[in-house]
């Protein structure tokens, strides 16, 4: 029944699987009818895990419309407690609670009140148990191929085997990348610039914030009133990788792609390839780390010469964290001695609770204006639009000083600016959060800003960049335009992936979540 359920909640009762989830689930009951004794003992067993990993993937169904995927688990491992908390504050609502509340309580009354077939198939039980077991072990691969699809089919199971996956890839990363420290990790990394040239390329990571609420990208609310004085790039077809943090990170900073991840394994990060090719590297970050726990997105910046995460807020995940704490460090860098440095910065961003985002002075930019969000209909929900539009403007004034530190520097210089993944904030459908559901989640910017230096020594880049502008374009390329834009080279680097290159070759097909994502 729960596998049912989870299809009509999050993707539709009409599934080409549904005879298999149902009958896999069904399978593990089996023994129950013919045991005795350890009747409730087995049930207790086989219905903890079930239960708890079930309930996840049921509430998971109800609140984003959508199957659970081995990319939302992984985020899920890695979030810091402030992070679980602020998710539990927008999404724990009433319904949610009575829907756990009701499924622990069905579970309980099935397991308290199991009995086994009547008395009278003693004589049989011992045969027919002894089957059943044989059945409940050895019909799964029969209806599958083998155990992994079985426990895919299974709803109430599949998160134990995504948690055990993301713990052998996890496994697999820490250790390549314990292997390769202190080493030179890429090879015959060319320049088209002298050892004198001063160069300096920011790399600012956004999060959680779509296309759809950037006045540069026609919002009409005007939440980018200073980047829109700028003399900018605004790319235009842009999509994510992934619509989580930990997901879109790893392919942001890797050579990894959605179709193949393991250079993400066997290779080394952004911040690998700017250290080989004689830069000094820079990581500073107002995301909270986990102090206990590697996560992909600490272990791209270990490696930085300067690092710092400069969230210390605890629980309270962004509260008087802002991202102008960015700034100060970001300045230190540029006046630092070195002629080549690679710096990146990391943002909270638009990430919910949007309220947190902001300081007083950027409160109720937009109370009196309309409400553009197609289904913000109710008060708290054009509430939501409304702080989730002031943190935006705020993330516009941060951009905005970054760019004006650039000025400064005199040299070859770049800002490129995109984001983690999208937010829907009831644009494209009823709901606010990311999920793989929404479009908006994964319409991200893409944003460049260049020097006058970089402009002199770079005309055939700068005399089509509105070509380049209209290119259709995935976030899990970007590494090749960071590279590109320095002006280095490699046999790592593929110039077919660079935004800024004349070879460019667009992907056959960009996919967002299980669809292939069309251009509008």
């Amino acid at each position: 029944m729960i596998p049912a359920l989870i299809l009509c909640l999050g993707a539709g009762a009409i599934c080409e699987n549904l005879f298999y989830r149902v009958v896999a689930s069904f399978i593990l009951f089996l023994p129950c009818i013919f045991m005795t004794k350890c009747v409730r003992r087995y049930l207790l067993v086989i219905s903890i895990p079930m239960l708890l990993m079930g309930g996840l993937d049921l509430v998971y169904a109800y609140v984003f419309k959508s199957k659970l995927k081995l990319e939302i688990l992984s985020t899920i491992f890695e979030s810091n407690p402030g992070e679980s908390t602020e998710f539990l504050s927008m999404y724990a609502k009433w319904d949610v609670v009575g829907i756990i509340v009701g499924y622990v309580v069905v579970a309980y009354i099935f397991i308290y009140f199991s009995r086994p077939v009547a008395n009278r198939l003693s004589y049989l039980r011992r045969g027919v148990g002894a089957f059943t077991l044989i059945i409940t072990i050895g019909l799964p691969p029969v209806l599958s191929g083998n155990y992994i699809q079985y426990l895919s089919y299974n709803n109430t199971l599949k998160p134990i085997l995504y948690f055990s996956k993301y713990k052998i890839d996890r496994s697999r990363f820490l250790k390549a990348h314990e292997k390769r420290k202190g080493k030179v990790t890429f090879k015959e990394i060319t320049s088209k610039y002298s050892k004198d040239q001063k160069e300096t390329y920011v790399f600012v990571i956004g999060e959680s914030l779509s296309r759809h609420h950037l006045s540069l990208y026609g919002y009409k609310r005007d939440t980018n009133p200073r980047l829109s004085k700028r003399n900018l790039t605004i790319f235009k077809d842009t999509i994510a990788a992934y619509p989580v943090t930990v997901e879109a990170i790893k392919t942001l900073v890797s050579f990894g792609t959605r179709e193949n991840m393991e250079p993400y394994y066997n290779k080394g990060s952004i911040i690998d390839f700017f250290n080989d090719a004689g830069f000094q590297t820079f990581w500073f970050s107002n995301q909270q780390s986990l102090p206990s726990m590697q996560t992909a997105v600490t272990v791209a910046a270990e490696n930085a010469d300067v690092k710092g995460f400069l969230n210390s807020t605890g629980m309270d995940v962004g509260r008087q964290s802002y991202d102008e704490k960015l700034l100060s460090p970001l300045r230190a860098a540029l006046v630092s001695p070195g002629n080549k440095k690679f710096i990146v910065l990391h943002m909270l961003g638009s990430h919910m609770s949007y309220n947190m985002r902001y300081p007083g002075s950027f409160k109720d930019r937009f109370l009196d204006q309309p409400i553009y969000s197609k289904y913000a209909d109710l008060e708290w929900e054009k509430k939501l639009v409304n702080e989730f539009d002031n943190s935006v403007l705020y993330n516009d004034y941060i951009l905005d000083r970054v760019v004006e530190m650039l000025k400064e520097d005199k040299g070859v210089a770049s800002m490129v600016y995109t984001t983690d993944h999208g937010e829907d904030v009831f644009d494209t459908i009823d709901f606010a959060g990311h999920v793989d559901t929404s479009d908006a989640v994964f319409e991200v910017p893409l944003v460049m800003w260049t020097s006058r230096k970089f402009k002199a020594l770079n005309s055939r880049i700068v005399k089509n960049l509105d070509l380049y502008a209209e290119r259709p374009y995935q976030t899990d390329r970007l590494i090749h335009t960071l590279i590109d834009l320095a002006g280095l080279s490699s046999p790592d680097f593929d110039a077919r992936a660079s935004i800024l290159g004349p070879s460019f070759v667009p992907k056959a097909q960009r996919t967002v979540g299980d669809r292939i994502y069309h251009s509008k």
